[in-house]
């Protein structure tokens, strides 16, 4: 079914049943997407970055989205008057349990699928909920988000870049950095200064951005392994629309909040294919004929609790999802964790392979992997929220630690000293 001959207000269809669904999603995988090949140099997860993709990629990613839409089989919890199937998360984890088998991605997609799509759904008009989500789940229109600047990192409601009303519109003037997929993007969602009269977390507001807009310009960011997984994005006198507002006027924190809270739990996991980084770790292991180091061998011990846990704490969100609850603090623990295993993961590998992850022929994938995931594991620590802001969070919602002080508290932005 495409998006063209969807009936938007479509009436709720009876739930299918979990076992035939199962059957659906596995002869759909057969018929459409080849079977995982297992490798030494399999990571577990995708190495590399989505700008580093190339067009016959790109191409490839959303061809398998519109599939996956075409046959029902996407945007499982998602209301059907928008183009999702109305589910239950029990269906999303089977398809997950299926897919791990095949080589399915959702880069380039993610970040709208994640992030951006739930934000809509949650605070968006019903003209935009009925415009974007289709498309979106579709892969017909891909999307990023706009939120970091340089001088509003971990700190989002920092936000410097100013929103202003003009006539019967919006126009935009400023910085954002770390965009990941902006380069292949139709829309952003954009986190803006609105208002300077107000402390900065009630003077912000959201923006659906045309990345095609005049005055829009994206570069790519270098980074220290050589690829550029990130853009920073520059808008210059970029006019929008009325209709391009999210939520209401100064209210974009909340809209904020919930795009986050979505990228937590997307960062934390429960990706489609294989779910696992540490299970293709002991394999490599094993075919390397072994650990012989005892505190090698304790670090994939545990490693390999970890992911466990972390298991656990997703199947956990998905039963909230399912009881319609959003999501909540636990996404916070859920990617401390997975920073967690991210580092010791790439910690691990390079230990496993030893010198040759510090010089490799050119043909010898799992080292060139091994130190490219070695060196990009830091940023586990920063993308999605850094494990400080994480850590606040787990401290003040769910242990009820008092807040730690804050000099801005009550202060209109504009009186706020600048760096």
């Amino acid at each position: 079914m495409s998006v063209a001959t969807q009936s938007v207000g479509e009436a709720v269809r009876p739930p299918e049943p979990v076992e035939r669904f199962r059957s659906r999603v596995r002869e759909f995988l057969v018929s459409n997407v080849p079977r995982r090949a297992p490798a030494p140099e399999d990571e577990g997860v995708a190495t590399g970055g989505v700008h580093s993709s190339t067009a016959d990629f790109v191409t490839a990613v959303k061809s398998y989205q519109a599939k996956l839409f075409d046959a029902g089989l996407a945007g499982l919890t998602w209301p059907v008057e928008y183009g999702g199937q109305g589910l239950g998360a029990v269906y999303q984890r089977v398809f997950n349990e299926e897919a791990a088998e095949f080589e399915v991605t959702s880069r380039i997609v993610g970040i709208g699928l994640g992030m951006c799509g739930p934000a809509i759904l949650a605070h968006g008009t019903d003209a935009q909920k009925a415009r974007y989500l289709p498309p979106l789940l579709r892969g017909d229109e891909i999307w990023c988000q706009l939120f970091s600047e340089p001088a509003a990192g971990s700190d989002i409601a920092s936000v410097r870049t100013r929103i202003r009303r003009e006539g019967d519109g919006w126009v935009v003037d400023g910085q954002k950095v770390w965009s990941s997929v902006a380069h292949h993007a139709q829309f952003g969602l954009l986190l803006g200064r609105s208002n300077t009269g107000v402390p900065k977390h009630a003077g912000m507001s959201m923006l659906i951005v045309p990345m095609n807009a005049p005055g829009v310009e994206i570069r790519p960011l270098r980074q220290m392994d050589g690829g550029a997984n990130f853009n920073e994005v520059f808008l210059t006198d970029v006019r929008l629309p009325a209709e391009a507002l999210v939520g209401n006027v100064d209210e974009g924190w909340a809209v904020a909040r919930t795009t986050l809270s979505n990228e937590r739990l997307a960062v934390a996991g429960g990706r489609q294919g294989n779910t696992s980084i540490v299970v293709p770790l002991i394999e490599l292991a094993k075919k390397m004929g072994g650990v012989r180091d005892p505190l090698l061998r304790d670090l994939l011990v545990r490693l390999y609790s970890w992911d466990l846990a972390l298991q656990e704490l997703q199947a956990t969100a998905r039963a909230a999802r399912e009881a319609g609850l959003p999501p909540g603090p636990e996404g916070s623990v859920a990617k401390l964790l997975n920073t967690r295993l991210q580092k010791g993961v790439a910690d691990a590998r390079m230990r496993l392979i030893g010198m040759r992850a510090i010089a490799w022929d050119d043909d010898d994938l799992v080292a060139a992997h091994a130190a490219g995931a070695c060196l990009a594991s830091p940023a586990a620590s920063i993308g999605g929220g850094t494990d400080e802001v994480q850590r606040s969070i787990v401290g003040e919602r769910i242990l009820g630690l008092a807040r730690e002080p804050a000099a801005d508290t009550g202060i209109p932005f504009r009186d706020l000293p600048r760096g």
